[in-house]
C-alpha cells in the first residue's frame, strides 16, 4: 500500500466522497463522543468531540479543492487538510462570538478571538489524551492527567456543539459539488465570493438540492458571521422573502 498521501486535483464526484467519508467518520465520533459521556468518561469524551469537529471541517477545505488545479492553490489547501487550525475554521465560524464588525479593526479582532478560540479547544483535545508535565510554583516538576484536566462542563458543550453542527449537515451529492465549481470556480469571473455563493444556493434550490429553510439558514449563518448575530433577520424583517439573485 502506498503511504504517501495524495496532493493533485479533485473532481466534483471526487470531492463528494471525500467530504462524504469526512462526515460519517464525524458522525461516528459524535456516537462515540456520546457513549463516553454516558459512561462519565469526560476527558475522552472532549476530545473524541473535538477529533469529530475536526473531521467535519475538512469538507470545507475539500469544497475549495474540487474548484482548482493550480499547483499552488492545490498545495495550501492539501496542507490545510491537515492542519488543525484550518480545520477549526469551518466548524468554529467566521465570527463565533457574533459581533458586528464594521470596521477594519472588528475583523482584525474577531479573526485574533476565533484563533485563539481554536488554539484553546485544541489544547482540551490534547488535555483529554495526554499527561503532561508542568512547573508547580515552587519551579518543580508538576505532572498532570486528563482527568484532572477536563471538566464535564467543557466535555459536555464540545460534543453539544458537534452535535448541533452535524444534526442539519446532509451527504453531498456529485451534482452540489459540480454546481459548487460552476459557481465558485475563481477562473469564472471578478464577483466577490457572497455573490457567487449567493448564486451556487439559488441554484441549489432551483434544481431541488437544497430546501427555501436551508437556503434561509446558510445565508443567515454567512452574513451574521460576517455583520453579527441577528443582521440577516433584521435586514429582511419587513421583506416577504429574502432578496434573490438569478443563477
Amino acid at each position: 500500500m502506498n503511504t504517501a498521501t495524495y496532493q493533485g486535483a479533485v473532481s466534483a464526484s471526487q470531492a463528494a466522497a471525500g467530504m462524504n467519508a469526512a462526515l460519517r467518520n464525524s458522525r461516528r465520533l459524535l456516537g462515540d463522543a456520546e457513549l463516553l459521556l454516558s459512561a462519565e468518561r469526560w476527558a475522552s469524551a472532549a476530545s473524541l468531540a473535538v477529533l469529530g469537529l475536526e473531521e467535519a471541517g475538512k469538507m470545507s477545505v475539500i469544497r475549495v479543492l474540487c474548484t482548482t488545479t493550480e499547483p499552488a492553490a492545490l498545495k495550501k489547501q492539501w496542507k490545510d487538510y491537515h492542519l488543525h487550525q484550518a480545520k477549526m475554521e469551518g466548524p468554529i465560524g467566521f465570527n463565533p462570538d457574533g459581533k458586528v464588525l464594521t470596521a477594519p479593526n472588528d475583523l482584525k479582532a474577531a479573526i485574533a478571538e476565533r484563533t485563539k478560540l481554536i488554539k484553546q479547544i485544541d489544547k482540551i483535545k490534547q488535555s483529554g489524551l495526554y499527561t503532561d508535565c508542568y512547573p508547580d510554583s515552587f519551579g518543580k516538576p508538576y505532572w498532570v492527567e486528563p482527568v484532572t484536566q477536563v471538566t464535564e462542563d467543557a466535555a459536555r458543550d464540545l460534543v453539544a456543539i458537534l452535535s448541533k453542527l452535524l444534526s442539519d449537515k446532509p451527504d453531498v451529492s456529485v451534482r452540489e459539488m459540480e454546481l459548487f465549481h460552476e459557481y465558485i470556480s475563481p477562473a469564472l469571473d471578478d464577483l466577490d465570493k457572497s455573490k457567487r455563493l449567493v448564486r451556487w444556493m439559488v441554484a441549489m434550490e432551483a434544481e431541488g438540492l437544497m430546501s427555501r429553510d436551508e437556503t434561509e439558514n446558510r445565508l443567515r449563518r454567512f452574513y451574521d458571521g460576517i455583520f453579527g448575530e441577528g443582521w440577516y433577520d433584521t435586514f429582511n424583517q419587513n421583506k416577504p422573502s429574502p432578496p434573490r439573485v438569478t443563477p
